[in-house]
């Protein structure tokens, strides 16, 4: 681009940095947990930020899920550095963490962070695992505000996720 001039953001991330709306959050796709968390957090940050409001300000529930399966391949990238890895639950709970950070802004509206996890958990980009970390992790140890808010708000969706990997279990192949 020229001086002054904003750079066209690509759709997925490239090799010189990952960029979300017109912005680069990161410089190559680095490898450590620490830099993939603050990339997972900040796509989390733009995609929710950018997300159209309804009359009241408030978000909207409906225009944040479809943008986040116009991010879902930006996420992936992210939380698996390798493609033939695993997700990285750790970066991802993260994503979570910036749900969470979100809605506790907007004083938690009804059912929003609800509908979040379950747009993330629908779309393959976030996985039980990462849940788990996010559920577990001691509210003293992570930053993000209103943690048992927030729990409350998820109630619905994490005990239809524990009912769903029960009847999924363990394989009896073994």
């Amino acid at each position: 681009p020229k001086e002054g001039e904003k750079p066209e953001a690509p759709a997925t991330a490239v090799a010189a940095g990952l960029w979300v709306g017109n912005e680069l959050v990161g410089s190559g796709l680095a490898n450590d947990l620490q830099t993939r968390k603050q990339l997972m957090r900040a796509m989390m940050r733009k995609m929710l930020t950018y997300a159209p409001r309804t009359a009241e300000g408030q978000p909207c529930p409906k225009t944040i899920e479809r943008g986040l399966k116009r991010w879902t391949s930006m996420i992936q990238v992210v939380s698996r550095p390798d493609s033939e890895a695993p997700l990285d639950a750790q970066a991802a709970a993260h994503a979570l963490f910036e749900v969470q950070g979100f809605c506790s802004e907007h004083g938690f509206p009804e059912g929003l962070l609800k509908k979040i996890y379950y747009a993330l958990y629908d779309a393959d980009v976030i996985n039980e695992t990462a849940f788990a970390i996010w559920k577990d992790t001691d509210p003293d140890a992570e930053p993000t505000p209103n943690k048992l808010k927030a729990l409350v708000q998820a109630n619905e969706f994490l005990t239809w996720l524990d009912s769903a990997t029960q009847e999924s279990g363990p394989s009896d192949d073994d």
